[in-house]
Formats: C-alpha cells, structure tokens, sequence
C-alpha cells in the first residue's frame, strides 16, 4: 500500500513556500492527466533499467532527479518515451528506488517489457498510479524553493528551460499549490509543448516505428552515447556516429489551401479543427508561382504526429523545413529560402508549414 512517509514523498502541509519566494501570478501549471507512474526498487534496479534506456541510469544517480529516456526494441526502434525519477533514499528499502512515468495507453506494454527482461533481477516493480498525479509548472517560479516543497518530487524538465518543471505528487496534495500559480487546462501544456517542438508519448513516438534521433531524443537530452550496452543500442550510435539525419519532428502550422502561406508558427487557440490521424502520410506540394499555388501531390516526405487548434508535430524531411539562417549546419546545406519550400499536403487535404525550433543547436551531429 503507498504510503507518502515510506516512499519518500514529505508528507502534506499547508506551509510549503513562504511569502517571500511564492511564485508570481504568470507561474502556471497542469495536471498531466494521461501520464501514470511504476516504481522499481530493489538492489538491481538502476542495472535492470541501465540495461533498457538509452541514458544514464545509475546507483549515482542524484535522489530527487529525473532524466528522459526512451525504451527500444532489440532492432533500435522507440517502443515509448518516459521521464526516470530517482526517488530519495528509503531506509526501509533494500536498493534505490526509480519512478517511471510515461503515457497511461502504454503502461501494459511496458510492463509486460520490463517483465521480460526482468529474468532474476532483484528489483520489484510495482504500478503506482493510483496514488499519484504528474504536473508540469511553468512560468516565474522559484525552482530552488518548489524542488523541497511539501507533498511531490519537483524537477527542471530536462528537455528545454522553457519547459518548467515536471513533478509527481500524492493525489492528497493537489492542492497545496500557492494560490499566486494559475491552474490551466491539460491542452495548454500541449500547446506549449508543440510551440517548442518536443514531441511526447504514443501519438510523436511512434510504437516500433520511430528512431530516436529522428525523434530529436539527443536533443531533449533523452540520449547518452558514452553508456555502455543497452538494448537497441547498435542502430542508435552508428546513426550519430556515420549516418546523417534527413527526418526531424518539428512543429507545423496548419492552414486551408486558400489562405496565405503562415511566415512564422503562430498558435491560434480560436482555431478548432480535426487534425490528420497519428502516423497519417503528408505528401508534398509544388510552386507554380509567387502565390505558393499547389498543382499536385508528390510523393511521402513525412507523418503526422498529432495537434490542436491550427498547430501540430510532424515528421518531415528537413529539406521542407522552414528554419532561421542559423540552424542552417544542422538542417543541411540547402540554401533554399522560406519562400522556396514547398508547402506540406496532409491527410485531411489541409496544408502545412514546418518551421525549425528556435532552440535547436546551430551545430549539431545529425
């Protein structure tokens, strides 16, 4: 049975920040309502999960950390991205603890995964879902003060700054978050999520399908080329090694085929629309003329991921990405302008502009 004094989460308390370093009113944050969370502990648990996650998963790992890492199969390809929590040490506890928080529509496969593998191993692996929630909090913030707040683990987001910070809390203390932060809705932290081009869960990483540099796991720090031996490890570091990448996911901008051509990933939250179903085909379209005019569709040069509103992921051909002149080394060598890329045709007959994450590094081994 969870209990919050045995697992090292503190226990509630209405007095968690002072006044002092209450964060301001623009400090928003989400209740992650399609995440869920498995615990393993045991003496063989950093090994067990060293030995399945393309990163760095060790005894050493610092207690109230957290690191993203994806599952591959042997063949190389994601099975699902997850965050990796290292919980603090439990005097109770015969071996560190790890909690494992990934999109609920996978938890059975990785359980089932991680059975599979688990052979021998000294390590116990238990669903704790029940009892905890995943928020992600962003904006001003004290990030020092909310890390040792009362009730939750509390951890920078290791993908981008921009993104806050991620945490696991007991459902029981919900809400002893101080007032001066806004509760928003779930879609607003995907929104903001898209905005920056990281892609998250089942709907971006496609089930045996997906690569993780394609998946930009190398830059969302989800991947560490100097660990030893994992499963699915070949493909992976003779890709960064000696192969290039043509593909990236990177956020698109949805629009009718009359409407003008988006210059820039503007999000439009009046903007309801259907999108084109994860792992749709996006074809690309030709110029005739100074008005972007599509004539016909050629061939596949990519797959949609998901969105909301009038912007989305997708994985596309980095020849078709619209991108500022300094991220040019890391998207190759075209000298195209913006005004040359030929527009995006998706599933749904609407039309697409893929634009290059302003974060992304100017140079980078791709």
């Amino acid at each position: 049975m969870f209990t919050a004094n045995q697992q090292g989460f503190h226990s509630c308390s209405t007095n968690q920040l002072n006044s002092s370093t209450k964060p301001s009113s623009e400090c928003h944050y989400a209740l992650l309502k399609n995440r869920m969370v498995l615990r393993l502990e045991g003496s063989d648990a950093a090994i067990f999960l060293q030995g399945l996650v393309t990163n760095h998963i060790t005894d050493s790992m610092p207690e109230n950390s957290l690191k993203l890492a994806a599952f591959l199969n042997a063949q190389g390809r994601v099975l699902m991205d997850a965050f990796i929590y290292r919980e603090p040490k439990n005097p109770e506890s015969t071996g560190p603890s790890f909690l494992v928080e990934c999109a609920d529509t996978v938890i059975p496969l990785l359980e089932k995964h991680l059975q599979r593998y688990k052979l021998r191993k000294q390590v116990k692996i238990t669903n704790i879902s029940d009892s905890v929630d995943v928020w992600q909090i962003w904006g001003s913030l004290d990030r020092d003060q909310l890390k040792n707040s009362d009730g939750g683990m509390w951890c920078a987001d290791p993908r981008n700054a921009d993104m806050g910070m991620r945490g696991i809390a007991l459902k029981t203390c919900q809400t002893l978050l101080p007032d001066q932060m806004k509760k928003v809705p779930f879609t607003d932290y995907v929104a903001r999520r898209i905005c920056l081009g990281i892609p998250e869960g089942p709907t971006d990483f496609f089930y045996e399908k997906s690569l993780p540099l394609e998946s930009n796991l190398e830059l969302i720090q989800g991947v560490d080329f100097q660990k030893g031996c994992y499963l699915g490890q070949e493909l992976t570091i003779r890709t960064y090694h000696t192969g290039f990448t043509r593909k990236r996911i990177v956020p698109v901008q949805l629009y009718n085929e009359h409407d003008p051509v988006p210059k820039s990933l503007s999000l439009d939250t009046s903007i309801t629309m259907e999108h084109p179903p994860s792992q749709s085909d996006i074809k690309l379209g030709d110029l005739t003329s100074e008005e972007t005019t599509l004539t016909r569709s050629k061939g596949v040069v990519g797959k949609y991921c998901g969105g909301l509103h009038n912007i989305g992921l997708a994985l596309v051909r980095l020849e078709s990405v619209v991108r500022p002149l300094e991220n040019q080394s890391m998207l190759g060598s075209s000298d195209l302008s913006s005004n040359e890329i030929k527009p995006l045709i998706l599933a749904n007959g609407m039309r697409a502009r893929a634009f290059a994450p302003l974060w992304w590094p100017s140079i980078a081994r791709t």
